[in-house]
């Protein structure tokens, strides 16, 4: 276990949150491991797996989207091949997931109870893809949830720790159950979710589908009237709330017909008792839902994407995930520094080697120790800010969304909150409360345009020289690297070889996951990067360029449900489209100028994005 003071930071957060949420070891670990596991995890005394860890951060509620995982080469080659099942399932390819379902049953150990959940999840899907039937289907997933909640079946959820996936796992055997669905049992899998303390992605992944499920089977039963339809509207509401916040569309199609399909018939059963003016607002609300359901079914229609979430693969996606091994390989060499100096006071030159040629799985406290050395963040799990309270991550989240919308002096005043409460003696916490710092002077005009590229240099330098960063090649780039350059990029001459060189390694470093096929891992970071990069073309004139970003981020987002940047690549590809007109130059297809614009306008509105430049996105910090 290593013993760096970020790690400790790591798990002193599970356990207060453990603590707060009121659950005790035996609870959290139930159908995982042995509750002594747990403990000495929580005392620092062992490191569980990084699939487990996740398993138990999920119980706790956490989403574990904003996690970057340092993964040994083994647990490595099971993430990008966990990512490529994931990747072929959500890409409508069931023949080639089941391949890669083989294959993963061969080449990894799934005794673990959470490693068979995932391979009998994912049997599902691709058999559901296939057309089998809801019987075999419900034996696949009952067969699933028993695995990690015993008795599932008998028991209430109230006093169980359950996870997002667990839940999901809950709602699908039930919806095919030979015996029909029961409306109770909905009814109590969205009050667990409404009362679990999950955090705001967990609520967008979960909460919409147990509304939409709940809501579809008291229509089918005919129920659907009096104040059965009322708490159809206000969930229905909430759910879409929630995706609009979180900027998600899982469900949010199925939502939206449901919700225009509500308010239609409430609007009559009003009209019919003379209450004309609540009559009115849900003809609203029902023309509003008819809108956004025509615009989302153009723009999935057009992507060749399916309209409906007929996949749950996004809440196996592990985020950020990069390989030790080769991180200290590439990054060793980047920075032009010997074996013999990397490993001095730390291991010897032959163990150096063997890690760099990926023939051991590094111990955690000397790969720690090699990473700081090469300014990269000790603790090999860690989220943006290295902090045990839950507050700080919270308000990180805050400023980020005030950020991007240019709020910037109720941003400043988040800031200074979030510096009362994590140390900046971790070096990664100062880079990151600096980025955003040195962000918020320049927006507020404290400093100019030079001295802001100097200082957010220096913040970057605070772990990466530039020069190295631009002089390219392998090499292992942290996302709040990223952030730093492309931040820096904001102030810089469009037309400068400079700017054009950070284009150029950014597209790099980023073309590697989609070439391997392994979207999903790094979506967060790429959408944002390449968007602006995509944006950067189109300036210079290479239209196609920009257009080939727009499509990938457009079909990505509407593959994984992600709704930030839609409407910006709607905007960018009809703006390509216009200046190809104006320049003469031929147009493989026309558009129609107004009914692009509307998507631009409806998706906006969905995501409640009040104005900005549609061809930029700030990159305040790391955006997942």
């Amino acid at each position: 276990m290593g013993n760096s003071k970020e790690g400790r930071e790591f798990y002193n957060f599970i356990n207060e949150l453990r603590v707060k949420k009121g659950y005790t070891l035996r609870q959290l670990c139930e159908g995982l491991c042995s509750h002594g596991t747990v403990e000495a995890m929580e005392n620092g005394c062992w490191e569980p797996d990084k699939f487990l860890q996740d398993s138990i951060l999920e119980r706790l509620g956490v989403a574990a989207e904003d996690y970057v995982h340092g993964l040994d080469y083994v647990d490595y080659g099971r993430w990008v091949a966990r990512l490529r099942i994931l990747h072929s399932i959500t890409f409508c390819q069931p023949e080639q997931a089941e391949k890669l379902l083989v294959g993963y049953e061969k080449d990894y150990d799934i005794s673990r109870k959470y490693e068979r959940q995932f391979l009998l999840a994912m049997k599902a899907q691709v058999k559901r893809c296939q057309g089998s039937l809801d019987e075999e289907l419900f034996s696949i997933f009952r067969e699933a949830v028993e695995l990690t909640v015993p008795g599932w079946e008998r028991k209430t959820l109230k006093d169980q720790a359950l996870s997002v996936k667990e839940l999901n796992l809950i709602l699908e055997a039930e919806h095919c159950r030979k015996e029909g669905e029961r409306i109770w049992r909905y009814r109590e899998i969205v009050d667990y979710i409404t009362h679990s303390g999950f955090d705001g992605v967990g609520m967008a992944k979960i909460y919409p589908k147990a509304v939409y499920f709940l809501c579809r089977s008291i229509e089918q039963m005919g129920d659907a009237e009096g104040r059965e339809t009322g708490m159809m509207l206000k969930n229905s509401g909430y759910a879409i709330e929630i995706l609009r916040k979180h900027k998600r569309m899982y469900y949010l199609w199925e939502l939206v017909k449901l919700r225009e399909k509500l308010a239609d018939v409430r609007a009559e059963e009003l009209n019919y008792r003379g209450e004309c003016e609540k009559s009115s607002v849900m003809r609203n609300l029902s023309q509003e839902m008819e809108t956004w359901r025509q615009v989302l079914e153009k723009v999935y229609a057009e992507q060749g994407v399916p309209r409906e979430t007929f996949e749950f693969c996004y809440l196996y996606v592990m985020k950020g995930g990069y390989c030790i091994n080769d991180a200290i390989l590439n990054r060793r060499k980047a920075l032009g520094i010997s074996q013999c100096a990397l490993c001095q006071g730390i291991c010897n030159q032959k163990t150096l080697r063997r890690i760099e040629n990926g023939k051991t799985r590094p111990n955690r406290v000397i790969a720690e120790r090699l990473m700081e050395r090469l300014g990269l963040p000790g603790a090999l799990t860690r989220t943006e800010l290295v902090t045990e309270s839950q507050e700080a991550r919270e308000q990180m989240e805050e400023l980020r969304r005030l950020l991007n919308m240019g709020l910037w002096e109720e941003a400043n005043q988040v800031w200074q909150r979030i510096r009362e409460r994590v140390s900046v003696d971790i070096r990664c916490n100062q880079q990151t409360l600096l980025n955003s710092k040195v962000l918020l002077k320049w927006h507020l005009g404290e400093i100019g345009k030079q001295e802001y590229l100097s200082q957010m240099q220096g913040v970057l330098e605070l772990t990466l020289p530039y020069l190295v960063f631009l002089k390219g090649g392998k090499m292992y780039v942290t996302n709040m690297e990223q952030c730093c350059v492309l931040n820096r990029m904001e102030a810089m001459e469009k037309e400068s070889d400079e700017y054009l060189a950070c284009m150029e390694r950014l597209e790099e470093m980023n073309r590697f996951y989609i070439d391997r096929g392994i979207w999903e891992g790094e979506w967060n970071m790429y959408e944002f990067a390449m968007y602006n990069v995509g944006s950067d073309w189109a300036n210079r004139g290479e239209y196609d360029k920009s257009d080939y970003y727009n499509q990938i981020i457009l079909e990505g987002c509407l593959r994984f449900r992600r709704m930030a940047l839609i409407p910006k690549c709607i905007y960018g590809r009809w703006w390509n489209y216009d200046m190809r007109k104006q320049k003469g130059i031929p147009v493989e297809k026309a558009m129609d100028d107004e009914e692009e614009l509307l998507k631009c306008i409806q998706f906006s509105i969905m995501i409640k994005n009040k104005g900005g430049n549609p061809m930029r996105t700030v990159v305040s910090s790391i955006l997942f």
